[in-house]
This record gives C-alpha cells, structure tokens and sequence, in this order.
C-alpha cells in the first residue's frame, strides 16, 4: 500500500524539501500574526517545530517502509527465478566455499536437500582429482573477479559424476 500512495509519486528528498519550505512559509506566518505577543509566538513557533519533526519522521518512516516493501518483492521475484532456473545454482561464501543456498535442479542434481546443502563447503560434492582445478578457478575468480570453466563435475550423494559448468563472478 506504502508505494502507492500520493506522497509517493514524489522521490524522498524532494517531498522533504516541499515539508520544510512549508514549514518555512507556515514559520513566517506565525511570526508576522504573532510579532507583537512574543510568549505566544515563541510557543507556537517551539510547537510547530516540534510536529514538524515528528512529521519528517513519519514520511521518513513511510518512505523506508516502501523501500523495504519493494526490496521483499523484488527478492522474492529473485528467489523464484532462481529456483525455477533450469539449471544448478550454488550460492556460496566467496571465500571459502560454503554453500549459502542452492537452488531446486541443484538439489535434484546432487540428490541433497536445500538445507542439507547449506553449510557444506562445494568441495564435498566436487571429485577428489577435480578439487585442485575448483581451488585455480576460486583464485582465478578473486584475483579477476570471474571464472568459468566446462569441465568440472559434482559428486551426486550417490557417488555419480554428473557434469557442470561452473560460472562465478
């Protein structure tokens, strides 16, 4: 609903500039009404000051709520096209080769559930003669920021090679 609304239409710092040149103009007026009775002019003015705040605090509060309303949607959009890629994705730690998350064809790949999956280091599911080859393409992957290679394997939870493409990056 937040994104929707009317102050939305309006991008954050210019909204907020429009409240406080209102708050400017509103400011003025107090004190050209009130210029001759100091007490109630400095009350008033110490009392819109203080909802003028309040109200920069709710637009903010609105505006990082739709921030964050939009960032669910756009990662539950990046979850689906993930999981209904039809290939094997790992996410893993850069560094060491932990895997953070792998996707629905990854598990039917390898025969390990999701969450069997998370914290295994990609190493366990690579063959012991391709393991130094993985170790090249993750130095390669740091010192370049990319790698790829066609002829890696994982190790299914059944001892079965099937055949990869690894892409990092």
């Amino acid at each position: 609903h937040a994104r929707r609304a009317f102050i939305s239409r309006f991008a954050p710092s210019r909204f907020l500039a429009g409240q406080m040149q209102l708050s400017q103009i509103m400011s003025e007026c107090v004190r050209t009404a009130y210029h001759a009775d100091r007490d109630k002019r400095d009350a008033l003015l110490a009392l819109w000051h203080q909802e003028f705040q309040e109200r920069v605090l709710h637009i903010s509060d609105f505006f990082v709520e739709a921030r964050e309303e939009e960032l669910r949607e756009q990662e539950a959009s990046y979850r689906k096209s993930v999981d209904n890629a039809p290939v094997a994705i790992f996410k893993l730690c850069p560094e060491y080769g932990t895997i953070l998350d792998a996707n629905v064809v990854a598990e039917k790949a390898v025969g390990f559930s999701r969450n069997e999956m998370v914290g295994m280091r990609i190493w366990d599911l690579i063959p012991l003669t391709e393991r130094p080859r993985l170790t090249g393409l993750f130095e390669e992957t740091h010192a370049r920021g990319n790698s790829s290679s066609e002829d890696l394997h994982l190790q299914t939870r059944a001892g079965e090679l099937v055949p990869v493409f690894f892409n990092a990056g």
